[in-house]
Formats: C-alpha cells, structure tokens, sequence
C-alpha cells in the first residue's frame, strides 16, 4: 500500500513523505521544485567563500576564513599537480566547491541519512564533514572533476589509494597511511596487483 503526506513548511518549502509496504521516503521542495535534504536543511546556515570553496557552517564556531584560505590552498594545489585544464578551473572559480561543515556525525546523517564523520556525496557534488580540512573527501570529487566521463567502473583500490595519498585519512595526516600502505605491501598483506 501506497501512503504519502504532504505538509506546507515555510517560505514556500514543502515536504513529501512517502511509505510503500516498509520503505519510508521523505523529499522536499521549495517553489515546487524537488531540492535534496542537504539543500533544505542548510538554507540558513553562513557560510564562508574562498577562490575555489565555499564552506557553509551552523555553529558559527566551527570555522573560520583562515580555515577556507587552507582549503584553497590545497585545492590550489591538486589543481596544479592534476594538470586541470584552464577551463576546469575558471569554473571552478565560478561555481564553488559546496563544503558542508557539520558539528557532530548526527548532523551528517540528518543531511544525508549516512551516519558518518565526512563523505562526499557525487549525486550533487557536495563534502559533508565533521572535519575543518576534509582533503581526503575533496580528493574524490577532484578526481571526479577530472575524469568528469569514464566508461569504465572506477577501481576502489585506486580511487581510495589516491585519496588516501593526497589527503589522509580519517582525521590522520597521508604520511601516516603511506607508512602502513608501504608495511602492507612489503609484507605481502596486501598488493595492488591483486586489484
């Protein structure tokens, strides 16, 4: 059985909560246009905008434009190293990374419905994150960015390896992972061959 609700919130937002049997949807709207949960939850948050990012925040606490300068910095720097064309980069200039700072896990999952400290969500191309400098998570969509079109699945071996490489991981600085990467792979634990 097929069951839906809609209730009017305000400024013209509205939200749609669907059921069919066990499943449990909920969509919002704003101007009658369907917008994603992140969209809906953040719209009064400040937010803080750098050349390449804009971070947007709740706890105005949390952040800072010193933060947003670092951020800039390092995508500054991927963008160099990765040989982004000029183009990909005047856009990105123009339309931003979305950088959503969270205060706690429980945040992210009410954006997102993952309960995680920081993900990268590639249907919008936004960072959610309890981290201040989420590098790990802008390696993804940066890397994303630059194949922009693949015929082929991406291997998880390369696409975590290269985050991983570039930006850590987990709150822990890359050199740290480098060292267990290199123990695993001397050791026999784990090959890249074997992906």
């Amino acid at each position: 059985k097929i069951n839906f609700k809609i209730k009017n919130l305000e400024d013209n937002y509205y939200q749609l909560d669907f059921s069919y049997n066990q499943e449990k949807h909920k969509y919002f709207f704003h101007n009658e246009k369907l917008i994603s949960p992140i969209n809906y939850y953040t719209k009064d948050w400040q937010s803080f905008s750098g050349k390449y990012i804009k971070v947007f925040f709740s706890n105005p606490n949390s952040t800072n434009q010193e933060t947003v300068n670092i951020l800039d910095n390092f995508i500054a720097s991927i963008l160099q190293e990765f040989h982004f064309s000029k183009e990909k980069i005047q856009k990105l200039e123009k339309e931003k990374i979305y950088y959503y700072l969270c205060d706690s896990p429980e945040e992210i999952e009410k954006l997102t419905t993952f309960n995680t400290r920081g993900i990268y969500i590639l249907a919008y191309d936004y960072i959610v994150t309890t981290y201040k400098c989420h590098f790990h998570e802008i390696i993804h969509l940066l890397t994303n960015y630059k194949i922009e079109k693949n015929n082929l699945y991406v291997n998880p071996f390369l696409m975590e390896g290269l985050a991983v490489s570039k930006g850590g991981r987990g709150g822990r600085a890359k050199n740290i992972i480098f060292n267990m990467g290199f123990f695993l792979n001397e050791s026999g634990f784990a090959s890249p061959k074997e992906f």
